[in-house]
């Protein structure tokens, strides 16, 4: 490549860039809005991701381009009324493009949209409460002029919004009425389905259609089944009434995490242990106690499981949402005491090692300063080190 080239592409580069730094420069996310009763919202949000930084895609609702750029490490807000709600990324390029289908039955629901940017594909992914709170909690907010949209003239307009206005955040937009039909208790049952892994394959056993998002079915029971090459198949039985529409979560574990597969959580003590040792070797649990509570259930799955982006969410969602609960941060022990020194290539795991040890310095327990200083002094990882000590201190 000659040196004109190069240059152009470094200016290309710097511009983009710069672009998408700007688009996603307003506050950072810290929890979401309570929706109104008439109104759900939908978070959208993209993680960053230094190789597709440059794709920027735009957001169609329903055949009207709502969003002109979904700039990587961003996240937006958008109002939907009740009905069917058709999502679709815009991008120039050749690219596998995912849409997103979305019955709002019930208003006064958030919904998570991850938008996933890969190398010739973009797709929009449903995502569970857990799972999109601890994916969005690194992004910022998209606040510039060039993502206002104008007013639709078939639109209608949403509730204003005072405190947006005063901080000059992206204003409300309005939402565009929808031509899909609204759900009534007359209309036929759905069945929307969001998984992990992504490409995981979902089947309805019972029938003979091919399953597609909001496939539409008659009221009675149905055979769910998901699987995935190197994950455990997961199959559930539901039931729809006349007019339901139902959106299940599946997230399939992979072999090793096969003791992890029930929401009964059982917890073990670990190896190193942290208050058991700190605190006049009094045990942490007695006996062997479970986990009962779903969402505390479904972060101790993301602790076991081998996936380390799951792992460093689950610990940003010890800190958010249950600083100091005494189980989950008996299983981020084990899962640091197992990891702090294996896999150190991996990025991926020493951020989650580092997410942990700041899930444990969050619970502001002294007894686990003790346990922390002792993986700073084992581990053969700087970054891991660092943030044993520095959450060491902490306590």
């Amino acid at each position: 490549m000659s040196k004109r080239r190069l240059i152009a592409a470094a200016v290309i580069l710097a511009i983009t860039f710069s672009l998408t730094g700007c688009l996603s420069s307003g506050p950072q996310f810290t929890k979401p809005e309570a929706p109104s009763s008439a109104q759900s919202i939908v978070y959208f949000y993209r993680t960053n991701n230094f190789f597709t930084n440059a794709t920027a895609p735009g957001i169609i609702h329903n055949g009207k381009k709502v969003l002109s750029f979904m700039v990587s490490g961003g996240f937006w807000k958008y109002y939907i009324n009740p009905g069917v709600h058709v999502f679709e990324p815009q991008q120039f390029g050749i690219y596998k493009k995912e849409a997103l289908t979305l019955t709002n039955d019930k208003p006064g629901q958030a919904y998570y949209v991850e938008v996933v940017v890969r190398v010739g594909y973009i797709g929009f992914k449903h995502r569970s409460e857990a799972i999109g709170l601890a994916g969005i909690s690194e992004c910022y907010k998209i606040g510039t002029p060039s993502n206002r949209q104008s007013t639709p003239s078939t639109g209608e307009p949403l509730k204003s919004d005072v405190s947006n206005t005063a901080r000059t955040e992206v204003p409300a937009v309005t939402l565009p009425k929808t031509e899909a039909p609204q759900v009534s208790a007359n209309g036929p049952a759905r069945i929307h389905v969001a998984t992990h892994p992504d490409n995981a394959r979902v089947r309805i056993m019972n029938i003979k259609p091919k399953f597609h998002q909001g496939i539409e079915l008659k009221p009675g029971k149905y055979h769910m089944e998901i699987s995935a090459r190197g994950y455990i198949t997961k199959s559930k039985w539901v039931t729809l009434s006349k007019g339901e529409t139902l959106n299940l979560d599946f997230t399939l574990l992979t072999n090793a995490d096969k003791t992890n597969s029930t929401p009964q959580v059982h917890v073990k003590k670990a190896a190193i242990a942290g208050p058991a040792i700190a605190k006049a070797n009094a045990p942490s649990n007695t006996g062997n106690p479970k986990i009962t509570d779903p969402k505390i259930a479904e972060i101790a799955q993301m602790l076991g499981s081998k996936n380390p982006i799951l792992k460093r969410n689950a610990a940003k969602l010890i800190i958010r949402n249950y600083p100091g609960q005494p189980q989950l941060l008996e299983l981020a022990g084990q899962e640091l005491e197992k990891g702090h020194n294996t896999l150190l290539t991996n990025r991926n795991h020493v951020d989650a090692m580092a997410w942990l040890c700041k899930a444990i310095g969050a619970s502001g327990d002294p007894g686990y300063k003790t346990f922390l200083m002792k993986i700073a002094d084992q581990t053969q990882n700087r970054k891991i080190k660092n943030y044993a000590l520095q959450n060491a201190n902490l306590l």
